[in-house]
């Protein structure tokens, strides 16, 4: 075989191959995607300290189908959350934020809110947050509630940018 031919050959597959790559660029099965992705994102923040005040936010999830046992939880704030839509499942939940204190007898919550009736919006990444107050802590019976320490239902999500998450 002849160097003119091998070259010949070789040119003809590395064409091929980049024709292909933008044929299935186009398609988005190659590095790219045909949707925008369908999630939520739970921000939770709080004026609480880590370490004396609390030490873990959790996140406890309703209304959709989730793995038995499996509590999400975060030591960073702000702490967050992605959730997406599952096949045949929901197009909506619930989701409580708890700051937890971990102590000789256990977990003991220090703060809780709850935010009801969030919808995934097709086709968007959306962002709900959840402020947990210093003025909000109860550790008895029958606290007293007010507006900024009251359960949120139907949410505003805003737009979700990975570079300015809310903070309080």
């Amino acid at each position: 075989m002849d160097t003119r031919r091998r070259t010949t050959r070789s040119t003809y597959a590395r064409r091929a191959l980049g024709v292909l790559a933008v044929a299935l660029a186009g398609t988005g099965l190659l590095g790219g995607c045909l949707h925008d992705p369908t999630e939520i994102v739970v921000v939770v923040d709080t004026d609480l300290k880590i370490g004396s005040d609390f030490e873990i936010i959790q996140f406890q999830i309703f209304g959709r189908q989730s793995v038995p046992n499996f509590v999400p939880e975060s030591t960073t704030l702000p702490a967050t959350l992605g959730l997406v839509p599952q096949a045949s499942g929901p197009s909506q939940f619930d989701v409580m934020a708890v700051a937890v204190k971990l102590d000789t007898i256990g977990r003991t919550p220090v703060v809780q809110r709850r935010v009801s009736n969030i919808q995934f919006v097709p086709n968007e990444m959306r962002a709900v947050f959840i402020p947990l107050l210093r003025q909000c802590m109860c550790l008895r019976p029958n606290c007293d509630t007010n507006p900024p320490c009251n359960d949120i239902v139907t949410p505003t999500l805003t737009a979700f940018d990975q570079d300015h998450i809310p903070h309080l």
